[in-house]
Order: C-alpha cells, then sequence, then structure tokens
C-alpha cells in the first residue's frame, strides 16, 4: 500500500475525500487543539451535531448527502447508531442500523426515533454485516462504515491544524483503528511515535490494510486491560470529559508531552 494512496487527484479542491465531492464547510473545518497544560488534545468530539459527535458522524454525513438513504451495521454498544441517526435527521433521510438481539442500549435508544433498529439472532458480526449487506442491495442504499478510504482522507485531513513540534506523541483509543490509519496518513513525512490503546479485538491486521506500510516503526499497540464494556472510574481529563469505553481508557497511559485524539464521544457522554 501507498503512502499517498488516498490523496486527492491533482486540482481537487481543498476538502475533498478522494473519490467523492467536495465536503461541505461544517465538514471540512479542522477541529481544534486544545491545550490542557499537560497534554494536547485534538477535539474531533467537538464536531458535533443532533447528538452525535466525531470523524463517524464526519463521514455520515458526507456519504448520506450523496444517497438516498443509508445503513450501517455494528453492536449493540457502536456509536454508528446515534452516527446515522444525527446524519438522517440533518439531512432528512430515512436509515437502517443493524445490530445483535438483546437488551436496549443508549446508542440504540438515541437513534430509534430516527432510523429503523433491525435486531438479529445469532447476532455474530458476520450475520450483523451480512444482513446490511442484503438490506443495501434491496434498498439500493450505501452501507456507510469506517473501513473505506473516505474516512482516512477525512480523518487525515483533521492532521492539518496539529502544531507540530509541540508534542512528542500521539495516544489514541482504538477499535477498529481507522482513525488511527488516517492520522498515519495525514502525518506525511514526520515521523511521531504513537501508543494505539486496543480496546477490543486486535487492530493491527486492518492497520496492515489501511496504513503506511511503515506503521509498524512508529506504532505502539497495547491492550486496554479492561472489557471492551468497562470503563475506569475517573473519564474527565483535565476537564474534558473522555468515551467512558473509548479515550478513558487512555487516561493512566498519558504523559506530559503527548497529543491525544479525540475520535468522538457516545450520548452517554455528550449530554
Amino acid at each position: 500500500m501507498q503512502t499517498d494512496l488516498f490523496a486527492a487527484p491533482a486540482g481537487t479542491p481543498a476538502g475533498t475525500p478522494a473519490g467523492g465531492a467536495p465536503l461541505s464547510p461544517e465538514c471540512a473545518a479542522l477541529t481544534p487543539v486544545q491545550d490542557t497544560g499537560k497534554t494536547l488534545v485534538k477535539r474531533d468530539d467537538l464536531f458535533a451535531l443532533h447528538g452525535s459527535c466525531g470523524g463517524k458522524l464526519r463521514l455520515m454525513i458526507s456519504l448520506l448527502a450523496r444517497a438516498p438513504g443509508g445503513i450501517a451495521a455494528g453492536g449493540r454498544r457502536s456509536t454508528s447508531a446515534p452516527a446515522l441517526a444525527a446524519a438522517c435527521r440533518a439531512l432528512g433521510r430515512p436509515g437502517v442500523f443493524h445490530t445483535a438481539a438483546g437488551p436496549d442500549t443508549i446508542e440504540c435508544d438515541a437513534a430509534a426515533d430516527a432510523v429503523e433498529i433491525k435486531r438479529h439472532s445469532p447476532g455474530y458480526s458476520g450475520v450483523i454485516a451480512a444482513r446490511a449487506r442484503a438490506d443495501s442491495a434491496a434498498r439500493g442504499w450505501p452501507v456507510i462504515g469506517l473501513e473505506c478510504p473516505e474516512y482516512v482522507s477525512m480523518t487525515a485531513a483533521q492532521c492539518a491544524n496539529l502544531p507540530w513540534g509541540n508534542f512528542n506523541r500521539i495516544v489514541i483509543a482504538a477499535g477498529t483503528a481507522m482513525t488511527l490509519a488516517g492520522i498515519l496518513h495525514g502525518l506525511g513525512p514526520r515521523r511521531y511515535r504513537v501508543l494505539c490503546i486496543e480496546v477490543g479485538a486486535p487492530v493491527a491486521a486492518r492497520l496492515g490494510r489501511w496504513a503506511p506500510p511503515w506503521w509498524r516503526e512508529l506504532v505502539t499497540i497495547q491492550p486496554s486491560g479492561l472489557r471492551y464494556d468497562a470503563s475506569p472510574p475517573d473519564c474527565n481529563f483535565m476537564g474534558v470529559d473522555l468515551d467512558p469505553l473509548y479515550e478513558a481508557k487512555t487516561i493512566r497511559h498519558l504523559q506530559a508531552g503527548d497529543l491525544l485524539w479525540v475520535v468522538g464521544k457516545r450520548p452517554v457522554a455528550v449530554r
């Protein structure tokens, strides 16, 4: 995989994801970097709309704007449900979220007024993904997921306002690691160490597919040490409320001189 795989073609307007139409001014805007006095924090969670926030919401809005409706799939705690719902509310489009059967969650509850929630048993990820693909074929709507070049290029573009030279290391909590793949492309020729706190399934294979070929030279992957659905006792870092299942698990690893990349927050943390 080439390091410029997700570069836009020559002459493409700024704010255009690879292979796509120009982003709206809101989606193309750079989210701020906050100085906490100990670390820097890239606040991608401040891209917010209708109760959802972050890079996943940016992708949902951008891709749904080109389609009559949208489909997403994920676990019952996935923030894809509220992100799709927020995009549907903003654009007046219908949507469907495919997930596993089981008790209600705040994530699905936050989406239920704007998208149809389809629950499947058995709730294996392969089953859910297959049901989403079949639904997509039947409706003619795209399945919007993070494992796509648009998400990587949008994330890489968010690196443009990082204060290079003012931090020593990037720290990120990774579920799919697609945000990390985008950050690594956004580094360009720069080489910053990265600590990846793995909060779920192993991410190395996906980084191998989407990150630059030299990613192993920079990235240290460390399991969070907690179950996916468990949160640490304190989810606030230097006045910044963090997602309890993702970024809060990085707090004990943060050091002076780090830059923490906040991907987003689930509805419970947005309120």
